[in-house]
């Protein structure tokens, strides 16, 4: 983190998403080593909850850069890594477990949004932004309806997941407050000014 600079961010948020790949197919080969073997290490609790934080840490990482200015900036980059974060952890959870995954995620990305409209949030951004929201929303509506055509299930703590949506919602009405563009309904073409 010492070392980041605004410049190689694509390089540290591809840092951050390789290892959790890297980590997901270690364990769904391993799975199948040890499905045929009757055993296997990846069974072990210690085993999981290393791997469950292992493909966690780039919520943390989505977190800081939601709590610096210059890299809030690139919200683009932000709000993309996040989704992938967020999609990839429903999919491990609903698959291997544990469930928090998908409830951290869900929590995580509220932080973030919550955080970055705070610290990072710019004028240019808002209507970009709506955009996004919405599209974080409808994820965490749907994504429990899709699992489960494929017979995946949250039953637990990953079902609780589904509140990140409306808790999301909150983001629209704190653009109302704080841009001022959403002050008029209609761009304003200046002939009001006359």
């Amino acid at each position: 983190m010492k070392f980041l600079r605004t410049g190689n961010l694509p390089l540290a948020l591809g840092i951050f998403l390789v290892f959790p790949i890297l980590s997901f197919t270690a364990l769904a080969f391993g799975e199948r080593k040890g499905d045929r073997e009757g055993e296997g290490d990846e069974s072990s609790p210690m085993f999981q909850r290393t791997s469950a934080i292992s493909i966690a840490l780039p919520l943390l990482f989505a977190l800081y850069m939601s709590t610096v200015p210059a890299y809030g900036e690139r919200y683009w980059l932000l709000f993309g890594f996040l989704f992938l974060v967020d999609l990839g952890l429903a999919v491990v959870a609903a698959k291997r477990g544990p469930e928090l995954l998908h409830l951290g995620a869900a929590a995580s990305t509220v932080l973030v949004f919550s955080i970055w409209l705070k610290t990072s949030y710019k004028s240019e951004a808002w209507p970009v932004v709506l955009a996004i929201v919405s599209g974080f929303v409808l994820f965490y509506l749907v994504i429990p309806r899709i699992f489960a055509r494929f017979d995946l299930v949250f039953s637990n703590q990953g079902a609780r997941g589904v509140f990140a949506a409306p808790l999301l919602l909150v983001v629209f009405p704190i653009l109302a407050g704080i841009e001022p563009a959403t002050a008029s309904p209609e761009p304003c073409s200046g002939c009001c000014l006359r």
